[in-house]
């Protein structure tokens, strides 16, 4: 047991409701695997996001659909923070 472990609340979170389920999918896909991921909701960080769209979604990224980084991009710069996390559920 790791007794200097520290856990502790985090509040950079944002939610993302009732998103397009083609969306969903193709976020999904490229995060978790074909068929990886069999929940509603996706978790994806602020961080990884930023890299994304400063790589103009290249790398990983460059299989989204241009509908998917659209959404994402938007999502992003109405966020305007670069740390945390934001959750996407269907």
């Amino acid at each position: 047991m790791n007794t200097k472990m520290k856990i502790e609340p985090y509040q950079a979170c944002y939610l993302v409701q009732d998103i397009d389920a083609n969306i969903h999918c193709d976020l999904s896909t490229i995060l978790y695997g074909i068929g990886g991921n069999k929940e509603n909701e996706i978790l994806l960080s602020l961080h990884l996001l930023s890299v994304w769209i400063e790589s103009n979604f290249s790398n990983e990224a460059e299989y989204l659909e241009q509908t998917t980084c659209d959404f994402l991009t938007d999502v992003y710069y109405k966020i305007n923070k670069e740390i945390g996390y934001i959750i996407f559920r269907l």
